[in-house]
């Protein structure tokens, strides 16, 4: 019924009497009024804005508007909002405007009926989309006419009489008999005006009325022809009327702002030096969402691809937060769209990495100590959906490429800033209309802006460095320090055995371990002759999993089974021993090996030669050792098998005594 929910349903003193509602003293908001009255500073949604101002909070001395607050003021965005051709007849038998008594205004009503008469010329026109301009001025219609036409649709608004605390069965009765005949045509007065109102700024600035949209709706009578409406709403002039304004915005794009505030002043933004934080951005990454998740009805193809790029990308980002730990306690943030987070969360991460997907993370400050941040994808609706923001946003069509209708947005060399001062050449997508192009952006880039802030670079010193890894084609304002091809990284099946906490050497126990990456020996044979020319083992693995890995040597129990060596990472797999039992079978030998100074050695090739002469040092000790061992239990084994076939020496020299008596 368009009443103020305040005097219709909260509170109100009426004729000498109040009434109140029910749960008036124990409601919230009701409760806020108090602090609000008393408090010199009070946080509100950005909703708040395009609402009258609560008295309660008083005269406004300064406005402060957080970031983003633009799309919080448009209107109509889930189609929900339209108006039928029927109920925009000139003639419908309830087209009554009112005067504040309640009387029927005939004048006002049939000065309606006449613009409604002009409007419906258009409407039945035939046309589809925004309603034309030209089409308007052909009508005869012009922007007073459709603001005083906005007018008089409010006044058919007659007051029900509603009053707080007034049971449901009255308060139907009354709105009943306000409101038309149940199935009659009918255009709440609100919705009409704001239609009204779409058309005098159509009329008044010379371009089509974008934010009304004649199109077909399918019901269950059928097809019906209505105008869609979307829109932007106004900030109320009781927030911001000779008040200043300070708008805080870290990713602010001027057009998006100044249809709310056409007096804004944009300062140039602040720029600040990331001494102590290193970006890498990796091209080629498989992190769209139909690549890593294209849902239940997708071809089995894409399935398949889909649950490779996800271990691919777990993998990632366990070995490359094994590698930035740096220390105990540390953490590494992932942010990525809400499907492939929760895909990855399903497969499962280590506990030290957290993760938060995009348009859930403005303004949090919890992961200002990571000490990598992992930024996977980005956000880009298709331009249908920007466009429509675009409408709603200027009530203006938005411009067409040189091609006209695209399904996509156009290409356009972009270029990243590298930390050497070169620059590396990328193609990017761009709109060709401003409006569009900016509501794209703040949608993409600022979001990818917002996820690297996540880590307060600024704040970074030599002692918290800060390592980024842009997993995204999308070119963004900042410094990098490498670009790399996600070819060059993907992690290979040595790399994805290596981060489930082990590295087995031998390629039979291989196959026999991981079945789903080598389905036989030959397989992964040739998997461990290419090894060495691997380059995301030697830069993710660098020598060693983790301090805390720990060289097995273990024999399965058979013929012809010989020693074996693996590497395994003590806080993925605590018990190596139970660990291979489990997969290979019984064990003859199973040895955990440790250097000098009691922590683990590694499997894994060292990077230096000396490291790798103290590797070759250690294992040439071991295997004398082994061989040592397997020397004197075979020698004691023989010692036994002769002392047990030797005859008794008692019972020998008894029976020689014998023969010599006889």
């Amino acid at each position: 019924m368009e009443q103020p929910v305040e005097q219709s349903c909260c509170s109100l003193r009426r004729d000498g009497r109040l009434h109140v509602c029910p749960l008036h003293a124990t409601c919230g908001y009701q409760a806020q009024k108090g602090p609000a009255r008393a408090s010199k500073v009070v946080v509100t949604a950005h909703d708040s804005l395009f609402h009258m101002r609560p008295r309660d909070i008083g005269n406004v001395g300064l406005l402060v508007i957080d970031e983003a607050f633009w799309q919080a003021g448009l209107r109509g965005l889930d189609g929900k909002a339209q108006l039928t051709l029927d109920g925009l007849a000139p003639d419908a038998e309830h087209l009554t405007c009112h005067d504040r008594k309640g009387a029927i205004d005939w004048e006002a009503s049939n000065d309606l009926s006449v613009l409604r008469g002009r409007l419906r010329r258009v409407l039945d026109s035939g046309i589809l989309g925004p309603i034309p301009h030209a089409l308007l001025i052909a009508a005869g219609l012009s922007a007073d006419d459709c603001r005083m036409a906005a007018t008089l649709e409010r006044r058919r608004l007659r007051d029900p009489g509603l009053l707080p605390g007034m049971d449901p069965a009255t308060r139907r009765n009354r709105i009943a008999k306000v409101l038309p005949p149940f199935g009659a045509p009918w255009a709440p007065p609100g919705r009409a005006a704001t239609l009204w109102l779409i058309l005098a700024d159509a009329l008044e600035n010379g371009h089509d009325a974008a934010s009304a949209i004649i199109a077909h709706d399918i019901t269950e009578n059928g097809t019906v022809r209505v105008v869609r409406l979307r829109w932007r709403s106004t900030i109320r002039s009781g927030w911001v009327r000779d008040v200043p304004v300070l708008h805080l915005d870290a990713t602010l794009r001027e057009a998006l702002v100044k249809p709310y505030l056409p007096s804004i002043t944009v300062r140039e933004p602040v720029r600040a030096r990331l001494d102590h934080v290193t970006v890498r951005q990796v091209l080629g990454s498989p992190t769209s969402a139909r690549a890593l998740t294209p849902g239940e009805k997708g071809p089995q193809r894409l399935e398949e691809t889909a649950r490779r790029n996800l271990r691919d990308l777990g993998t990632y980002i366990r070995l490359r937060a094994r590698e930035l730990a740096g220390k105990p306690g540390a953490r590494i943030l992932v942010v990525g769209q809400m499907a492939a987070i929760e895909a990855l969360r399903e497969r499962g991460l280590p506990t030290a990495v957290s993760t938060v997907h995009f348009n859930a993370l403005s303004g949090l400050d919890r992961w200002n100590d990571v000490t990598g941040l992992i930024v996977l994808g980005r956000t880009l609706p298709p331009p249908l959906t920007v466009e429509a923001l675009a409408m709603a946003l200027t009530n203006d069509v938005p411009a067409k490429g040189a091609e006209g209708e695209s399904w996509w947005y156009e290409r356009s060399e972009k270029r990243i800033r590298l930390a050497n001062g070169r620059t590396r050449a990328l193609e990017g997508e761009v709109h060709p209309d401003p409006t569009a192009e900016a509501i794209r952006w703040s949608i993409c880039e600022a979001e990818l802006i917002q996820a690297i802030g996540r880590g307060r670079a600024v704040n970074r010193t030599a002692d918290t460095p800060l390592a980024i890894d842009l997993l995204t084609d999308v070119v963004l304002p900042i410094t990098v320090h490498e670009v790399i091809e996600w070819d060059a990284l993907r992690p290979t099946r040595q790399d994805i055995m290596a981060a489930s906490g082990v590295v087995l050497e031998n390629a039979a126990d291989m196959a026999r371990c991981f079945p789903e990456l080598w389905p036989n020996r030959d397989a992964a044979k040739k998997d461990n002759q290419r090894r060495g020319t691997n380059g995301y083992y030697r830069i993710f693995s660098n020598s060693r999993m983790s301090p805390s890995s720990a060289l097995v040597t273990y024999q399965p129990e058979g013929a012809g089974q010989k020693p074996r060596q693996a590497t395994f990472d003590l806080t993925c797999i605590a018990d190596p021993e139970a660990w291979l039992r489990e997969r290979l079978g019984p064990l003859s030998m199973c040895e955990i090996a440790r250097d000098a100074s009691g922590s683990a050695t590694s499997a894994l090739e060292p990077a230096s030669r000396h490291d790798r002469l103290a590797l070759l040092a250690r294992r040439l000790d071991e295997a004398a050792r082994r061989d040592l061992r397997r020397r004197r239990e075979a020698l004691n084994d023989l010692a036994t098998r002769l002392a047990s076939s030797a005859p008794d020496r008692k019972h020998s020299l008894h029976h020689r005594q014998e023969r010599s008596a006889a």
